[in-house]
């Protein structure tokens, strides 16, 4: 597939359709190539004359090495770009979850209240609570999981369930003499 000119933004001065790349693809595929070409024509036909603190380095540096900075600028914005895209995925992900738990109906908000008063202190609700806000972005979405967003009667942190809180297990200060 490759780009449709007609379509795309045009330089005002010029008349001549803006450079455009495939971010999700790398440098060498066919949508790309004639862009990467034609910002290195560019920069050996024009970049002297454009960036004239430039001049010198462009008369040095070999067409190759050239090339290898196009290209490591094109992998940096690529990678940018995916961040960005990556970013408003999530975003969009969370304002589509904060939506779901808003229809919940009145009675499981009230349950909720409840548990969330008599749990409200736990670390196995801030557990839990940790759990839902990743599960999105994370592996575990199969309905097969959904047992491990429930809330425990042990927390995740607790090894021993009949360990006292009050008997102390190391010392604190120092070794008695």
């Amino acid at each position: 597939m490759l780009w449709n000119h007609e379509l795309w933004p045009r330089d005002q001065a010029t008349q001549k359709a803006y450079l455009r790349f495939d971010w999700k693809n790398n440098m060498n595929s066919s949508l790309n190539k004639p862009g990467i070409k034609e910002v290195f024509t560019y920069l050996r036909g024009m970049g002297e004359k454009r960036f004239p603190e430039a001049k010198k380095v462009l008369a040095q540096i070999s067409n190759d090495d050239l090339m290898d900075r196009i290209h490591a600028k094109y992998t940096y914005m690529s990678s940018e770009w995916k961040k960005v895209k990556k970013a408003n995925e999530a975003a969009e992900e969370r304002q589509k979850h904060e939506e779901e738990m808003e229809e919940l109906n009145g009675e499981d908000e009230e349950d909720r209240k409840v548990l969330n008063r008599s749990q409200k202190n736990s670390q196995a609700e801030a557990v839990l609570s940790a759990r839902i806000q990743k599960r999105p972005q994370s592996q575990y979405t199969d309905a097969k999981f959904d047992s491990a967003f429930i809330l425990n009667a042990m927390s995740d942190y607790e090894d021993d369930p009949e360990q006292s809180t009050t008997t102390p297990t190391c010392f604190v200060q120092r070794a008695p003499c």
